[in-house]
């Protein structure tokens, strides 16, 4: 069983996923060897590795949503036509909209996840990379002064799965989570979120 899941994981690293990449830029190697956007005039202080895991979760349900649209029309038809039974469109119909209904549920939590923070080299902006709703990545440029301290935002329950990432601005929550990222730069991430 070891044996096989680290089979898994082998090929997992090893497989091109650039079909589901959600990060398109230029790419240099860390220490891990994991690739690492980079931008010019930003440094990459911060990644949370399984945003992509996260984007694929999110970009299934869009792919679901299809496929479930296009089976119960179709099973509908094909029934009306006497080549399948109608305990298929039941079948069918209640698996594609539960699984639908989960993903969903799961996604709503994978929305909005922060996958790298980059600090300016004038250290007064941050570039941010995030999850949209459909998993594809979204970057917004936020002004240090703009950024509201966690200390200040209300805490909830969520903050054991990760924090939320507001601004003074805009009322959009973005999601952090400083658990499971990887600090890449310890100066500048202390410059910018003291507390975490």
């Amino acid at each position: 069983m070891l044996r096989i899941s680290q089979s898994l994981k082998e090929i997992y690293f090893k497989s091109n996923l650039r079909s589901i990449s959600i990060f398109n830029a230029n790419y240099k190697q860390d220490k891990n060897s994991h690739q690492i956007p980079t931008l010019s005039n930003f440094t990459p202080i911060y990644k949370f590795e399984y945003v992509r895991v996260l984007s694929i979760v999110n970009r299934l349900k869009f792919y679901n949503t299809i496929f479930t649209g296009v089976l119960i029309p179709s099973s509908l038809i094909l029934s009306e036509l006497e080549v399948i039974h109608q305990d298929f469109i039941v079948n069918s119909t209640v698996m594609g909209l539960t699984t639908c209904a989960s993903l969903y549920i799961v996604g709503i939590l994978a929305n909005k996840f922060i996958g790298f923070v980059y600090l300016n080299k004038e250290e007064n902006s941050l570039r941010i990379a995030y999850i949209d709703f459909w998993g594809h990545r979204k970057d917004i440029e936020v002004p240090l002064n703009d950024m509201i301290p966690f200390s200040e935002v209300p805490t909830s329950i969520t903050d054991l799965f990760y924090l939320k990432f507001c601004r003074f601005s805009n009322e959009e929550v973005l999601k952090i989570n400083f658990k499971y990222g990887i600090v890449l730069n310890r100066d500048k991430f202390k410059k910018v979120f003291p507390l975490a």
